[in-house]
């Protein structure tokens, strides 16, 4: 089977998936509009002190990336950065979103977001693998593995569409992924507004639900919110029709046998 032949099915499973579902889950921090999926960066602000809730995804389109690093405040700021370290090598795969992002043609945050290029202060604020569940390890071993195979081929989209969990395993996966690491990231936001008057906090979208949740219950208000396009819907499908028309481009053999 050619990867090609499921093409349609890929691209309506993700518009479907991230509909009013995704909307709904992320509290309207990721949302469709007619051209793009967008992104939403919240400020909060308690007297003097402010922090920007900024919905992140580890793919999207380099301009988005660069602009929005560009958009930090750099005065009495600190970035508090997502990424879970393994200072025990609990991982077997690398999670490397590359070729996902090469799939669909877009970049991946990685190579493109960087606001300590700006000289803003920045620290990584994850917890470590070991923190996490060992079901939680092991799910992510599994999703490690299926990125590490690419998106090329029948048997690695196969295993992606059918990677399932039960209820109770989704619910120690939620606990793990966003319940514990939120609590230790509000700790440090707590920390970093001792020390600095803004505290930029870019996380994937489905951390900030909690993390609105629990900054309007310490009296935070909202005062700006900003969309930002991560990703037009036109790059997309440009990237797998260009893969399309190569794949299936007559070869120089061809046309000459032809003749």
């Amino acid at each position: 089977m050619n990867i090609f032949v499921v093409i349609p099915f890929l691209a309506g499973y993700i518009l479907i998936g991230l509909s009013q579902g995704v909307s709904h889950a992320s509290a309207g921090f990721i949302e469709l509009s007619a051209s793009s999926m967008e992104l939403t960066q919240k400020k909060y602000s308690n007297d003097s002190r402010e922090v920007y809730l900024v919905a992140m995804m580890h793919i999207g389109e380099r301009n988005f990336y660069e602009k929005l690093a560009a958009s930090f405040p750099a005065e009495s700021s600190i970035v508090l950065m997502e990424g879970v370290t393994d200072r025990k090598k609990l991982l077997k795969y690398h999670l490397n979103y590359q070729k996902f992002a090469d799939f669909l043609g877009i970049d991946t945050q990685s190579d493109y977001f960087n606001p300590a290029s700006r000289e803003i202060e920045c620290k990584y604020a994850d917890l470590d693998m070991s923190d996490l569940s060992p079901g939680t390890v092991k799910f992510i071993n599994k999703c490690a593995r299926i990125h590490s195979q690419g998106f090329t081929s029948q048997e690695s989209l196969k295993e992606m569409f059918s990677q399932g969990a039960d209820d109770k395993e989704f619910e120690l996966f939620k606990t793990d992924i966003v319940g514990k690491r939120n609590i230790h990231l509000l700790e440090q936001i707590a920390a970093g507004l001792k020390t600095h008057r803004i505290v930029v906090v870019p996380w994937g979208a489905y951390h900030m639900p909690g993390l609105e949740s629990a900054l309007l219950c310490q009296g935070f208000i909202q005062s700006d919110l900003k969309k930002w396009d991560v990703v037009k819907y036109q790059t997309i499908f440009h990237s797998l029709v260009y893969k399309w028309q190569s794949k299936n481009a007559p070869s120089l053999n061809e046309t000459e046998t032809s003749k």
